[in-house]
């Protein structure tokens, strides 16, 4: 049996689908009308901040894969679900005897980034490293179907905007990965009883430049690309977010 959080989301639904092919699978959820129960797939309701759901699913658990988190810096219970869930799920996976414990972190933790979600994050990986047969993966852009927050964020920003920012001079060079992607690491981390923390990342490294161009050609855009400062870009972002333009 997997134990899978975040089951519902754009990653975790991608490796629940991945991973019940070839094993019964238990995803937390909050709520059961998020995910449709089917073959080698239970659905466990209630929140990973409460001790006795957590308990209740880690149950006959051999492998825990722990995806949930909130992305939003701003939400008032980022500690709690990010921090504080993670660490009641390494508490009950030591309890039952969980052979492996998986945690999908960021690779935002490597950098200079000190915004409520990577700070959450590198909390985290402090107590999952608590666990003696831990495997960290750190992702880095991730794509594909039902992405709301990478690449799918920017498109739906480019689409409300006249022109299309892009941060800094675009030269920097990143490697995304597809979201399908994912599940085949924790195959092999689960295969192979992998222990430690690792970066993932897609096989073709692309500049940003690169990649909006791309981006705007699959889009149908024909739009003034202009190069702003960071700071700017953040900004002009939080404003369409709260004027929901």
């Amino acid at each position: 049996m997997i134990l899978i959080t975040g089951g519902s989301g754009f990653i975790g639904k991608a490796i629940a689908e991945v991973l019940r092919k070839r094993q019964k699978v238990r995803c937390i959820v909050r709520s059961r009308s998020q995910m449709i129960p089917g073959k080698n797939r239970e659905i466990i309701e209630g929140s990973l901040a409460d001790k006795k759901v957590v308990e209740k699913a880690m149950k006959g658990v051999k492998i825990v894969v722990h995806v949930a988190a909130i992305l939003d810096g701003n939400d008032p219970q980022i500690s709690e679900i990010n921090v504080k869930a993670t660490e009641l799920l390494v508490q009950a996976a030591k309890k039952e005897k969980v052979r492996q414990f998986i945690f999908i972190s960021t690779e935002n933790v490597l950098y200079d980034c000190h915004d409520a979600y990577t700070e959450s994050k590198r909390s985290a990986e402090k107590i999952v490293r608590q666990f003696p047969k831990h495997l960290i993966l750190r992702e880095p852009v991730v794509y594909g179907p039902g992405d709301k927050r990478y690449i799918g964020k920017f498109v739906a920003l480019m689409k409300k905007m006249p022109i299309v920012p892009i941060p800094g001079d675009g030269q920097w060079t990143f490697q995304p990965i597809f979201v399908e992607d994912i599940p085949r690491y924790i195959e092999q981390g689960i295969k192979k009883n992998i222990v430690g923390t690792y970066l993932i990342a897609g096989a073709e490294a692309v500049s940003l430049n690169a990649l909006i161009k791309r981006i705007m050609e699959l889009a149908g855009e024909k739009k003034p690309v202009v190069h702003l400062p960071m700071v700017l870009v953040r900004w002009m972002s939080q404003v369409l977010e709260v004027c929901k333009i």
